[in-house]
């Protein structure tokens, strides 16, 4: 999947990218000392770990319908550059964050 903006775009993530989701998973990165208290940052020795899940979970090309995440790249570049993703806060309500 993937959608165009005009100077980014959102798409699934590929093999090629978990490179650089690595790199931004490190909790020595700037970003996370400005994210919300509540979320953890991620210990630098389950990163392998996940990015191999994430791997797998791309090669299987299983993605779930709708899409609950989805990548933030660089329309020029392709790079990814962040990513976006929602869940219920009540499906009742119909309340997304």
């Amino acid at each position: 999947m993937r959608l165009g903006g005009m100077r980014v775009d959102l798409r699934d993530m590929r093999v090629d990218d978990l490179e650089r989701l690595a790199f931004w998973m490190d909790p020595d990165q700037r970003w996370h000392d400005l994210d919300g208290p509540y979320y953890p940052k991620t210990a630098k020795g389950s990163i392998p770990a996940m990015i191999e899940h994430r791997r797998e979970a791309i090669e299987s090309g299983e993605s779930p319908e709708p899409r609950q995440s989805l990548v933030i790249v660089d329309r020029e570049t392709d790079l990814l550059i962040g990513h976006v993703t929602w869940y219920w806060e009540s499906e009742e309500t119909r309340w997304l964050s």
